[in-house]
């Protein structure tokens, strides 16, 4: 037995026929929801996170290449204390140690200059300590330091002790008076940064 829909609709009263588009509306809808309305919104929603967070992203970007120039002065700034192939614990204090007999000539009479030590800074960087005595008259001993604190290279000095150097005669002579020579004991770092 084969029921037509006509004969179906015909059948019906209209408050069922009124329910029965209600019903069918309502069901359409429900399906457009489920099926079409909501993983749209779903997709919609996904899109939404994901354009906040890549604008969260380009911010960040945006502020470092907004640091660019700055970061690259400041890598070119230090890049010449940089070095490229450490050379030996040996080899760094004899080259440190002629390298402050160099900044000393003309200026100041070594007396000693020897290693005080070498000290591991962070993972890869090393610092070297070499300690000097030396005669100088007070502006040489300025100069001296200026030379040192104003090199090129990373130079510190660590400690340093000034005295009158202890008279050794006791004869006093007239002829000519000595300028005001100082003793100074003087430690003096270096550091070495490999790239």
């Amino acid at each position: 037995m084969k029921l037509n829909i006509n004969e179906f609709f015909s059948r019906l009263s209209d408050r069922e026929k009124t329910i029965l588009y209600i019903t069918i509306f309502i069901i359409s809808i429900v399906f457009l929801d489920q099926m079409i309305l909501s993983p749209i919104m779903t997709k919609m929603s996904q899109l939404s996170k994901d354009i906040d967070f890549q604008e969260e992203t380009i911010k960040r970007n945006l502020t470092i290449l907004a640091r660019k120039d700055k970061i690259v002065e400041e890598q070119n700034k230090y890049s010449p204390y940089l070095v490229a192939r450490r050379k030996s614990d040996e080899e760094e204090d004899r080259s440190f140690s002629l390298e402050l007999q160099a900044l000393a000539k003309d200026t100041i009479d070594l007396i000693d200059i020897r290693s005080s030590g070498i000290n591991k800074i962070g993972l890869l960087s090393r610092q070297y300590v070499i300690d000097l005595n030396f005669e100088a008259e007070m502006k040489y001993i300025f100069q001296f330091l200026y030379k040192i604190e104003n090199s090129d290279k990373l130079y510190s000095v660590e400690k340093y002790n000034i005295r009158s150097k202890p008279d050794m005669s006791m004869e006093e002579d007239d002829e000519e008076e000595e300028p005001n020579v100082l003793t100074c004991s003087i430690s003096i770092s270096k550091v070495i940064i490999p790239k």
